[in-house]
């Protein structure tokens, strides 16, 4: 993982997970985040202030779940590179899913009530 040049004022997550995804906790979840760029005043059409923030997007009670979501976002987001062959990406799909999940229940230790 590349060093990510950003200027957020202060880390609103427990790990790092990527560029753009974060864990947190609170006491009963497991919590997912994603990297955003604030905008300068109010509405969609503001502009960008070059400023980034953390926004959640899950609320999980396993890791396996985490790497499922995180595995969604990544492979069926908007790209130009087109899917050919179904079979072998849904076995990539799998395969993924899997590391990821015994990557993070292997790493994290993290205690709910």
């Amino acid at each position: 993982m590349s060093e990510v040049a950003e200027k957020v004022e202060k880390p609103d997550y427990k790990f790092r997970l990527s560029e753009n995804y974060a864990i947190d906790t609170d006491p009963r979840n497991i919590i997912l985040l994603e990297k955003y760029e604030k905008r300068d005043g109010k509405g969609k059409f503001a502009p960008l202030s070059g400023k980034f923030g953390w926004k959640q997007i899950g609320y999980f009670q396993k890791f396996d779940r985490v790497a499922e979501v995180l595995i969604d976002l990544e492979v069926f987001k908007d790209t130009d590179e087109p899917i050919t062959n179904l079979m072998e990406l849904a076995e990539r799909i799998k395969t993924l899913k899997k590391e990821m999940g015994k990557f993070l229940t292997d790493k994290i230790e993290v205690k709910l009530d």
